[in-house]
């Protein structure tokens, strides 16, 4: 096992999410931010047709918590998140889509179950 520098590593999948990607994403670090755990986020944009990469590295330059990743072409969901799985430091990895189809609350509830020894 390699050691973490990190204590949670949330990965995040992105496909031209242009429209949602900077609010999504600094509704996630605010959370984040709460919990009270170090953290990172790692963005694997999946080549994006759209604006998602260039505001993505406006993000990442301001956002020290924020890691890009980018993939040379759309390579799909999986790729992607093994990608940054592979590529994160924590000791605690979650991903999700930057749609954040399930609550940022949800993350929570899944940390504290890893953190007490679920699998």
């Amino acid at each position: 096992m390699r050691p973490a520098t990190t204590h949670l590593s949330v990965v995040v999948g992105c496909y031209n999410a242009a429209p949602h990607l900077e609010k999504r994403l600094r509704e996630l670090v605010a959370f984040l931010d709460g919990v009270g755990r170090g953290y990172e986020v790692m963005i694997v944009e999946d080549g994006s047709v759209d604006d998602s990469l260039p505001i993505l590295r406006r993000l990442e330059a301001t956002l020290p918590c924020l890691t890009v990743r980018r993939n040379p072409r759309n390579m799909g969901k999986g790729f992607s998140i093994r990608d940054g799985i592979l590529n994160s430091r924590g000791a605690y990895i979650i991903f999700t889509d930057i749609d954040m189809a399930y609550s940022m609350g949800n993350l929570l509830s899944v940390l504290e179950k890893l953190e007490a020894g679920s699998p």
